[in-house]
């Protein structure tokens, strides 16, 4: 294979992984915040952001090629103290982002099949993919490259549509776009949300030198793709559609798209849904069950959760759990209609997710510097300690930027941390027996 053809496999992947079907919704939660100009701004914002903050994660691929992630890098780093909680927040964070995923899917099919039961999409959407990931299909690398174009090219045809096309409308409501900043960091911290998943690309490197360069280049240039795309969608949705529409739907695109054209236009934006969700919570919830598998093996969770397939070699029993997690989430979400309050909550673990990465470069960079490194990031570590702090407090914008009431998104965030500590010390304290057991 050339290397140029490994490069666009690694480049697609890790904007597949982030181009997810709940993307749009977050677009639209950023309209409640901003609009026109700051809107683009905010994207572009978190963008820059995510591409400084994957080259230190780079460097940390470079330390562990091939290793399964942020188990591996925080671990290193902080110790298992440290880690476990932030990884088993992590693994739940991927299930919600399922039923997140699965809600704005039964939205879309809503639309088409308006007399199918949403609760009966979520749960045959979920139980499919759970299904599928049993049997050990996986996505292709070629497939997912052709995916990733098709959404990309998917969303950027749309956007051009709705700025170019004829009888352009202007905003009704274009007075009430913001002229003040005061809301530029509750958008920028939502807009992160947008890039989720650009790093799941550095534990599939083919081989120790894709370390050196590829893997590294791959995500910077996946992330200027996805910024320009999404900035010309948010200026097509402000061009074409009133802000209060953009804010009330959680699915911008269906809306867009069937404004320029109700049946074109319909089956453009399922498509890119649908297979955004594939493309990104399929492979996703795969990765996911690979790091619950792996701490499974390692006894510091039970042992049902490394129960395998000798047929296909799929773990079973860590994808039927973050599946079962996933499906609860998706018909929670789904009756109480609170997707943004688990998008954003998402959005801001996040932002402390990568804060924690890059403290834990700067960290092994101390503890070992003797370690030979494939890539070494360049960003300097003064601007490195700026950006842990500029994470930390978008992060909490984030969880504060949830409609609702104020504290709802804190508090289950809260709830959730102390859930995985808890649960954190109890496999702990527990492992030498789990041990002792299997021998």
């Amino acid at each position: 294979m050339s290397r140029r053809i490994e490069f666009a496999e690694y480049v697609a992947i890790s904007a597949g992984m982030a181009l997810s079907a709940s993307c749009y919704a977050m677009v639209a939660g950023m309209f409640r915040f901003v609009a026109g100009f700051e809107a683009i701004l905010a994207v572009g914002a978190a963008a820059a952001l995510c591409m400084l903050v994957s080259s230190p994660v780079a460097e940390l691929a470079s330390r562990f090629p091939a290793a399964p992630g942020i188990n591996t890098y925080l671990k290193a780093a902080f110790g298992e103290r440290v880690s476990l909680p932030v990884v088993l927040l992590y693994i739940g964070l991927v299930a919600v982002f399922g039923g997140v995923e699965s809600y704005v899917f039964s939205e879309v099919m809503a639309q088409l099949f308006p007399e199918v039961s949403r609760y009966l999409l979520v749960s045959c959407l979920l139980g499919g993919i759970v299904v599928i990931n049993l049997f050990g299909i996986e996505i292709p690398r070629k497939l997912q490259l052709y995916i990733t174009v098709f959404l990309l090219a998917g969303m950027l045809i749309i956007s051009l549509w709705a700025l170019m096309g004829p009888g352009s409308l202007p905003t009704p409501d274009s007075a009430a776009h913001s002229t003040e900043f005061s809301e530029l960091p509750n958008a920028i911290a939502l807009a992160v949300f947008l890039f989720v998943g650009f790093e799941w690309v550095t534990p599939l490197g083919r081989r120790s030198s894709s370390y050196e360069r590829l893997v590294p280049l791959s995500m910077p240039v996946a992330i200027v793709l996805l910024g320009g795309v999404y900035m010309l969608f948010v200026a097509a949705l402000d061009a074409r559609l009133p802000r209060a529409t953009i804010e009330a739907t959680a699915i911008p695109q269906f809306a867009l798209s069937t404004f320029l054209n109700s049946t074109t236009g319909a089956y453009l934006a399922a498509s890119l849904s649908v297979f955004a969700m594939l493309s990104s919570f399929n492979a996703g919830l795969m990765s996911a069950a690979r790091l619950v598998y792996s701490l499974a093996r390692e006894g510091s969770l039970p042992r049902w959760c490394a129960i395998i397939s000798f047929r296909s070699g799929a773990p079973m029993g860590a994808i039927a759990l973050l599946g079962a997690v996933a499906l609860a989430a998706g018909l929670l979400v789904l009756h109480f209609r609170v997707h943004l309050v688990a998008a954003t909550i998402g959005a801001g673990v996040e932002c402390i997710l990568y804060g924690a990465l890059l403290v834990a470069c700067l960290r092994l960079r101390r503890t070992q510097p003797d370690k030979k490194l494939l890539y070494r990031s360049r960003v300097p570590a003064p601007v490195q300690w700026t950006l842990v702090v500029a994470l930390a407090g978008l992060g909490v914008a984030a969880l504060f930027s949830a409609p609702g009431p104020t504290f709802l998104a804190p508090g289950v965030f809260l709830a959730l941390s102390l859930l995985a500590v808890l649960g954190a010390t109890w496999s702990l304290r527990s492992r030498p027996n789990r041990l002792r057991a299997r021998k």
